[in-house]
């Protein structure tokens, strides 16, 4: 594994977590340069 995709997959997993905070559980996986997933749940703040 080269260091830029490290430091890819480690800057897509800390977005990762911001989201699963802010709104539910985002259940994604790294696709090369991009990536692919699928909102597993969903919470509403009041």
């Amino acid at each position: 594994m080269t260091a830029l995709a490290t430091l890819r997959d480690v800057g897509f997993e800390e977005w990762l977590g911001k989201i699963n905070t802010a709104c539910g559980r985002f259940c994604a996986k790294t696709l090369g340069p991009g990536f692919s997933g699928a909102m597993q749940e969903f919470r509403a703040h009041a």
